[in-house]
């Protein structure tokens, strides 16, 4: 369990770090059509800091829903708008998933 909420914090600060970035560079071109990039950035803040959330439930070993949920949300952002975390990201749900019965 401890495994697949590191994964998951992790995943979802790289995912928290990389929408801002995305959100302040579709800002600054909001003019030039960034809309859609500040928007992608506010979506991979929003779901980071729920995997981060998730990821802490996780390793605490409580609440396997809102781990469950914060993992799902990670994979998400990382499939939809950053996709560096995917690869942190898909192995802590599927931690989180296995070990279902490890929580309290």
């Amino acid at each position: 369990v401890i495994a697949g909420g590191v994964l998951t914090v992790i995943a979802g600060v790289i995912t928290f770090i990389l929408g801002i970035l995305v959100a302040t560079g579709g800002g600054m071109t909001l003019f030039f059509g960034g809309g859609l990039l500040l928007a992608l950035g506010i979506i991979g803040l929003i779901l980071g800091i729920m995997g981060i959330v998730g990821g802490g439930f996780a390793c605490a070993g409580r609440n396997f829903g809102l781990s469950l949920a914060g993992a799902i949300c990670v994979t998400i952002a990382s499939i939809l708008v950053l996709w560096p975390a995917i690869f942190l990201a898909i192995p802590g749900l599927v931690f989180i998933a296995v070990r279902r019965g490890a929580f309290r």
